[in-house]
């Protein structure tokens, strides 16, 4: 059975039916051609010639910014063992609450895991940490469904995505209009 374009540019050569997975709609003539095809450029010339045309429909975000970050949990762990003020460089006064009352184990994932993600942050930012932003002024806190989200600065339109394994963490940061 075909699949995906194949079975497109068949229909489209009038040898097969639309495959069930496409709307029937997009098919049609007037999808394609005439009126309809004619209308909708002239809007959107229209609205690009009087400034008004974003490229995007209302209720759509575009992306702003993509941040992606990685760390060594070791490199974390030395710089832990060698400065243990390092934590409070890193994290805010409520992530420092948190972070206190875990095992050993889970503090080096935890503070790895938020230095990625603030860098990640940053990065999708586009200034990096150091100018505009500080380590202090992101904060990272977690939805009841244990979901990471940033509640510092507050940015409805940010997607977190936090993970760890036994050598690394990563994190990676969608920032959206």
């Amino acid at each position: 059975m075909e699949k995906g374009i194949a079975q497109i540019r068949r229909v489209f050569s009038k040898r097969a039916e639309p495959p069930s997975w496409i709307p029937a709609e997009r098919f049609t003539g007037a999808y394609f051609h005439g009126r309809q095809r004619h209308r909708s450029s002239v809007k959107i010339g229209y609205r690009k010639f009087c400034g008004l045309y974003s490229g995007k429909t209302e209720g759509e975000h575009m992306i702003k910014g993509i941040g992606i970050d990685i760390v060594e949990l070791e490199r974390i762990k030395k710089l832990y063992e060698r400065q243990p003020r390092f934590p409070g460089r890193i994290l805010t006064k409520a992530e420092q609450q948190k972070f206190c009352k875990l095992t050993e184990k889970r503090k080096i994932e935890f503070l790895a895991g938020r230095f990625a993600a603030k860098e990640a942050y940053s990065k999708a930012f586009g200034t990096g940490i150091g100018g505009a932003l500080s380590f202090q002024e992101i904060e990272i806190a977690k939805d009841e469904n244990g979901r990471p989200y940033f509640s510092k600065p507050a940015e409805p339109h940010a997607h977190l995505s936090i993970t760890h394994s036994r050598e690394y963490a990563f994190a990676q940061v969608i920032l959206e209009d």
